[in-house]
């Protein structure tokens, strides 16, 4: 718990500046890792896997930012924060159900006509629940 409360309380933040500017501070991406590091020093993750964790999602996004301009840099970065602190496995959990949530809002939001295919979201949000939502998990199965 004393590492999860400081990161809800910082993916709070990224939803909110994202959802209104499409913008993630570089400084709130570096508190997540920041988080991920003392998670391990203090032995509740390997480095193997922090380091794995950080570029498993991080390198496939920036290929695809790359060629495609399908994600902006604060997505890229804060995806290689939460997997310093979430490690390999539960990342790609975490950005698994961030996308799909992200795809199910876009739909509802096509069907109301209230965007269009073309319109730019703020995936930041998104992301910001499949981690809070996978570091919960994690943090409760550390406990039991």
């Amino acid at each position: 718990m004393l590492f999860l409360v400081p990161l809800i309380g910082v993916l709070v933040t990224i939803a909110i500046v994202d959802a209104r500017t499409h913008t993630i501070p570089d400084m709130l991406w570096i508190v997540v890792a920041l988080l991920g590091i003392a998670r391990v020093i203090a032995g509740q993750l390997t480095w193997q896997d922090a380091v794995l964790g950080a570029f498993i999602v991080s390198v496939p996004l920036f290929a695809i930012a790359y060629f495609t301009d399908g994600f902006g840099g604060g997505d890229i970065k804060l995806m290689f924060a939460a997997g310093i602190y979430l490690g390999a496995t539960i990342v790609v959990l975490a950005f698994a159900l961030g996308t799909v949530l992200a795809a199910f809002v876009g739909i509802v939001l096509l069907l109301a006509r209230r965007t269009t295919r073309k319109s730019a979201i703020a995936f930041g949000p998104y992301l910001a629940i499949g981690i809070a939502v996978m570091a919960t998990l994690d943090t409760f199965a550390l406990i039991l």
